[in-house]
C-alpha cells in the first residue's frame, strides 16, 4: 500500500514524500516544516513553497529506503485516521485560498465516509434493504474509478485493485480522523500524534 501510495510521478508534482532533496534557501523561506502539525507536513510545506514560486519535482532516482513497518489491519486503520485528521488540519489551515487545499479529500471523506453510510442506516428499512444494495454499487463504482486511474499511471492491475480496495475502505477512518481534528479545535485541545507503529 504505502508503495504505491508513495510512488510520485517524474517531473513537476504538487508535493514531496518526505525523503526530499531541497534548496536551503527555499526551505528557510517559507521556515521550512510546519511543527504544529501531526501529520502531512510535507504537502502542507510544499504548498507554501509553490505559492511563492518553487517548484516541485520527482525524479526516477531511488534516494533513500523508508519501511513503515504496517503489517496489521489495526496499523493501517490508525494510519488512515491519521491521514484524515491531517487533511482536516490542512484544509482548516488552507483550505478556503484560492488553492482550495484538500477541499477535494475533505469532500470525497464526507460523502463516502459520513454522509453516504448514514444515509444508507436511515433508509435501509424503509427501503426494504435496497439502500444497502446501492451503497455497495456506489462503492464498486468509485472502487471502479480509483483502479482505472491507478492503472492509467502505471501500476498492475491487481496492484491498483487492493489500492482501490482499502482507499474505499479508508473513507470511514479518515472520517474518523477529521472528526477528532475538529473535536479536538472545538474544546481547544492540541492534538497528539497518531502512532501507528
Amino acid at each position: 500500500m504505502c508503495q504505491i501510495e508513495w510512488r510520485k510521478s517524474i517531473g513537476a508534482i504538487e508535493s514531496s514524500g518526505g525523503i526530499f532533496l531541497g534548496r536551503v534557501v527555499a526551505l528557510q523561506q517559507v521556515d521550512g516544516f510546519n511543527d504544529h502539525l501531526i501529520a502531512g507536513e510535507e504537502p502542507e510545506m510544499c504548498l507554501r513553497l509553490r505559492r511563492i514560486g518553487w517548484k516541485i519535482h520527482g525524479c526516477a532516482l531511488l534516494m533513500a529506503k523508508h519501511d513503515a513497518a504496517m503489517m496489521r489491519f489495526g496499523q493501517w486503520w490508525k494510519r488512515t485516521v491519521r491521514a484524515g485528521h491531517s487533511y482536516a488540519e490542512a484544509y482548516a489551515m488552507h483550505g478556503r485560498s484560492s488553492d482550495q487545499f484538500r477541499r477535494r479529500e475533505i469532500r470525497s471523506i464526507l460523502v463516502w465516509g459520513v454522509a453516504a453510510p448514514l444515509i444508507t442506516l436511515v433508509t435501509a428499512w424503509p427501503s426494504y434493504g435496497l439502500s444497502v444494495f446501492l451503497l455497495l454499487m456506489a462503492y464498486r463504482r468509485l472502487f471502479v474509478k480509483v483502479r482505472a486511474a491507478k492503472q492509467q499511471q502505471g501500476e498492475r492491475r491487481e496492484d491498483a485493485a487492493i489500492y482501490a480496495t482499502f482507499v474505499v475502505l479508508g473513507k470511514v477512518p479518515q472520517a474518523v480522523g477529521v472528526f477528532r481534528y475538529w473535536a479536538n479545535r472545538l474544546l481547544r485541545r492540541r492534538s497528539t500524534v497518531i502512532e501507528y507503529k
